[in-house]
This record gives C-alpha cells, sequence and structure tokens, in this order.
C-alpha cells in the first residue's frame, strides 16, 4: 500500500484486517492526466463507462469497486446495471445442448466437444431482460 502510495485511503470496515492476513487482495488503478479531458475530471461519467464497459461487466458484477477521486471517496461501490426480467419468459422451457456441434472453416470441418465425462451436457434458457438505468 506504500508502494502504491494509498496507506492513507479510507478503506471499508474490516479490509486492512482481511489484506494483512492475506485472506484477500486489492487492485489499484491510478490515472494521471486523462486523455481528451480539460478542467474538472467527469468521475460520474467515468464510473458510468466503466458500469457498461463489455469488459467490465462482469468484474463489476461480483467485485466490490470502491472509487476515489483526489482521496476521497466518491462512490462507496460502483454497482452493475440493474436487468429486470420481461414477463412471459418465466415458463420457457431449456434447449438441450448437443455434446458436439460442427465448425466449417475454409472447407475444413471440425467437431467441437461441448459435453464429456468429465462436462456434462448443457442447456440453454431464453430469458427476457429490459434494461433499467438506474436514476440518481
Amino acid at each position: 500500500m506504500k508502494l502504491a502510495g494509498i496507506n492513507e485511503l479510507p478503506l471499508p470496515h474490516g479490509a486492512m484486517d482481511q489484506i494483512l492476513k492475506g485472506e484477500t487482495g486489492f487492485t489499484v488503478v491510478r490515472g494521471i492526466q486523462p486523455d481528451k479531458i480539460r478542467g474538472v475530471i467527469p468521475v460520474a461519467r467515468l464510473c458510468e463507462k466503466v458500469r457498461f464497459h463489455p469488459q467490465a461487466r462482469k468484474i463489476v458484477q461480483r467485485k466490490p469497486i470502491r472509487v476515489l477521486h483526489n482521496d476521497r471517496v466518491f462512490l462507496e461501490r460502483l454497482e452493475a446495471e440493474r436487468v429486470e426480467l420481461r414477463l412471459g419468459f418465466e415458463n420457457l422451457p431449456p434447449t438441450p445442448i448437443p455434446p458436439q456441434l460442427p465448425y466449417e472453416e475454409e472447407g475444413h470441418i471440425e467437431q467441437i466437444e461441448f459435453a464429456n465425462k468429465k462436462y456434462p451436457a448443457g442447456h440453454l434458457k431464453l430469458i427476457g431482460f429490459e434494461r433499467t438505468l438506474r436514476q440518481e
């Protein structure tokens, strides 16, 4: 934490104990002079970009992300978008996934294995979602 220059930052309750015991780790992302941004840094807009970025969605859903700006807590936890189920999709039957599917490229066909002794065959379930944006 000293190396990253964050030993004085306010951490969530109990986080320091977990770090010192080796029960958890952390990632530090620091920005210096953002590209194409002049004047006041639009922290809220940057948070929204991270929240909806395809490569960050899973992390935002699964890991607690605290946003600090100028050594102060800006956002206690960055949360993923809320997705509501659409009515009428509750009782659709699952569609079995075949154990193998063909993949063709340049005339060559390869069988891609989706199930074996170690991994049983799966299924797909169609669920309708409506995207809702949080109003803050």
